[in-house]
């Protein structure tokens, strides 16, 4: 793979510049989407830097914690080099939804209007930030002859971060062709983030990656995104 770019005697890490690609673009595109919905600038400025700031430590924190406890607890200067990857999306999406729940409550905003604003760019940040992974070689998939198979680790195997890129994309592209007929506040959001999570699902069961260790015989991931489906439906349900 291509886990760093050179530019001469600098070399940069792929993944990082993915990364921050990914929330750049995430980002301005959240603020076109709420200029177009009379939002207010000011206000998307400071929920975009809240959020990404929650995330960032959202996803971090659940990698340090879970994923990877007893090499952070023998190296805790390793938690700072946030260059190298290591991050949970999952984590940064829950953390950043949070946080934007409690600043929404704080400024008596209408925090279901943002959070339909919100949910197609964060799942083309999602996206993006996928193709990074691929760069960097993490989150690969099992053993396979398919055509498409890449080779990684010494073995030919499903290209499970480009599955989750092309699954997003395509949520985008049919969440943003029928985004009209979501007319109550919050339906958006909550059928983008159920085709996010079983997605998720599905890139889970394809995944062969080390994700710290299994409950009951299958990955957080799989666990918190049932959740995210469960939650998600129910509140949907609840207020249709």
């Amino acid at each position: 793979m291509y886990p760093e770019l050179s530019l001469g005697p600098l070399h940069v890490s792929t993944y990082y510049i993915l990364t921050s690609l990914a929330c750049v673009v995430a980002s301005l595109w959240f603020l076109r989407r709420t200029e177009a919905r009379g939002l207010a600038r000011l206000t998307a400025i400071d929920l975009t830097l809240v959020t990404l700031v929650a995330g960032f430590f959202g996803a971090r924190f659940l990698h340090v914690a879970f994923e990877e406890p007893d090499y952070y607890r023998e190296h805790p200067w390793a938690v700072l080099l946030v260059w190298n990857g290591g991050f949970v999306y999952l984590g940064g999406l829950i953390a950043g939804f949070l946080a934007g729940l409690v600043f929404c409550q704080w400024r008596r905003e209408p925090f279901w209007a943002w959070a339909d604003a919100a949910a197609l760019p964060a799942g083309l940040g999602y996206a993006v930030g996928r193709v990074g992974c691929f760069l960097n070689g993490c989150c690969y998939g099992h053993e396979c002859r398919l055509p498409w198979a890449i080779h990684l680790h010494g073995a030919d195997r499903h290209p499970t971060q480009l599955y989750a890129t092309l699954w997003n994309l395509v949520v985008i592209v049919v969440l943003s062709r029928r985004e009209s007929s979501f007319r109550r506040p919050g339906a958006l959001f909550h059928a983008w983030l159920i085709s996010f999570s079983v997605g998720r699902l599905v890139m889970e069961a394809f995944r062969d990656d080390p994700r710290g260790p299994a409950l009951l015989g299958t990955s957080l991931g799989v666990w918190m995104s049932l959740v995210l489906i469960s939650l998600t439906a129910t509140n949907w349900l609840r207020q249709s």
